[in-house]
């Protein structure tokens, strides 16, 4: 018997198909890679932690709320205005747990973290309030202009409701 009778070139030029098929797919597996590390390099690079909600105007840093506290008769008002606008993503108690936070690109704030909070002047509050959350944010801007229309006042108010979570004992985490 001789290697190579008369269907021996067929069979070899059905490996080197098969060959060729699995060089192809390979190219394509590494391209689609390549592709996958290049996206994660560049989300990476702006990761959620540090998105454009952190970016706020000097102008704004720097403004102190023109209001000192929330009358008690009036937060009961502020708690609905809470649920109505801030819950769902923030949560119920403030810790960014919302219904929607999972869904969103860039974490709730959990307004309970005095640590954080304490780095948050209320200018820069006030601003990612009136402005949103920015780019990439589910957070919508509040702002006299947007969807939402708050007075100035409303917002300031809402600052300093904010600040109530981070003030109630046990809340830090």
């Amino acid at each position: 018997m001789t290697r190579g009778g008369a269907g021996a070139g067929r069979e070899r030029d059905d490996w080197r198909r098969v060959g060729m098929t699995i060089l192809h797919w390979n190219r394509a597996l590494l391209a689609a890679l390549a592709c996958c590390a290049l996206a994660c390099a560049m989300t990476a690079s702006s990761s959620p932690g540090q998105s454009a909600r952190d970016d706020v105007p000097e102008e704004y840093a720097e403004l102190t709320n023109p209001f000192e506290e929330i009358p008690s008769g009036r937060i009961r008002y502020w708690e609905r205005q809470y649920k109505a606008q801030c819950a769902r993503c923030h949560g119920i108690d403030g810790r960014g747990g919302g219904k929607y936070a999972a869904e969103q690109w860039v974490p709730p704030r959990n307004f309970t973290d005095s640590a954080f909070m304490a780095t948050r002047s209320d200018g820069q509050l006030f601003y990612q309030i009136r402005s949103g959350g920015g780019e990439r944010s589910g957070m919508p801007a509040y702002g006299p202009g947007s969807d939402i229309s708050w007075s100035e006042e409303k917002i300031w108010k809402m600052v300093l409701f904010l600040r109530r979570f981070a003030a109630a004992p046990g809340q830090d985490e």
